[in-house]
């Protein structure tokens, strides 16, 4: 019997370590920063904790996101069919919305991460399962 192919587990794994990896500047980095450039600007203390309640949420998805993908890369390390439906909206999500802030924002390479993690999913799916 030839070996068991691996590779579809461990893109998933670095895709859900990518993706947890993303939440801690997003939250700890990020959200500081602009929360000083928003009280700065003297924009509306309402509007302030309303971006950063959805901000908050962002992050959590992030980390969701990765617990997700984690757990689809244990099923297939262990040989348990993936859920196309699971990956697929996830690294169309991720990979879509990295493509289009790169674009949009005037092509910054930080998005470039998103699309990866995106991909990464695309990747593992389109993997053939070889026993």
């Amino acid at each position: 019997m030839p070996p068991r192919r691996r590779a579809s587990p461990l893109v998933l794994a670095l895709a859900a370590l990518g993706m947890a990896l993303c939440s801690l500047p997003h939250a700890l980095g990020a959200w500081p920063h602009f929360r000083e450039g928003l009280v700065a600007l003297g924009a509306d203390p309402y509007l302030i904790g309303a971006i950063g309640s959805a901000w908050a949420f962002g992050t959590v998805m992030m980390l969701a996101s990765g617990a997700i993908v984690g757990a689809q890369a244990w099923r297939a390390w262990r040989d348990q069919p993936l859920h196309g439906a699971t990956l697929l909206p996830l690294g169309l999500a991720w990979a879509g919305y990295g493509l289009a802030a790169y674009a949009l924002r005037d092509f910054n390479t930080h998005y470039l991460a998103f699309v990866a993690c995106g991909a990464a999913l695309l990747v593992a799916l389109a993997l053939p399962r070889v026993r």
